[in-house]
């Protein structure tokens, strides 16, 4: 039986529809929530009323492997470039709004489809050309999930991370 290799995770610029797909899946990716509360003091009680304030943003950090002897596949200059967009707002802006960075559409198949922004990005470079080009590089991304509209326990429970808008 032939394998079959699973679908690779993209990253897209929302506003531009530019995309990137990885070379590799990530071995390893971690997904952090959590719910705040106000801690309230009752004089006289034994404990702390907790009262519920909000959920933070999902947050999700990965590291992507790009190998150019793997494939010639990956141009990492480009790679890079790509990336490190993400984190500038366009060069001119219209309006204080539209002066941040382009949501990012982070998608997995069949798993994750979040908007989000990209806050963190750290590239370690361990392998070079002879001429200098980079030949393998280790990129930490950290995504936070970016709404508009609350997101209630009942959708969350049916849709998962599935959630693009």
């Amino acid at each position: 039986m032939p394998s079959v290799s699973p679908r690779r995770m993209i990253l897209s610029n929302y506003e531009t529809g530019e995309y990137m797909e990885a070379q590799f899946n990530p071995s390893t990716v971690t997904i952090e929530l959590e719910a705040f509360y106000n801690r309230l003091k009752v004089a006289g009680q034994s404990h702390e009323e907790l009262q519920y304030a909000n959920t933070g943003n999902t947050r999700v950090t990965f590291d992507l492997i790009w190998d150019a002897l793997a494939s010639a596949e990956p141009d990492l200059l480009n790679v890079d470039s790509f990336l490190m967009h993400l984190h500038h707002p366009p060069q001119s802006v219209a309006s204080v709004s539209s002066g941040a960075p382009a949501p990012v559409l982070f998608s997995w198949p069949n798993w994750i489809a979040m908007l989000c922004a990209s806050p963190k990005l750290k590239i370690v470079t361990t392998r070079w050309d002879a001429d200098g080009t980079p030949t393998y590089q280790r990129i930490s991304v950290e995504l936070e999930e970016r709404r508009t509209r609350r997101l209630g326990a009942e959708v969350v429970r049916r849709v998962g991370l599935l959630r693009a808008a």
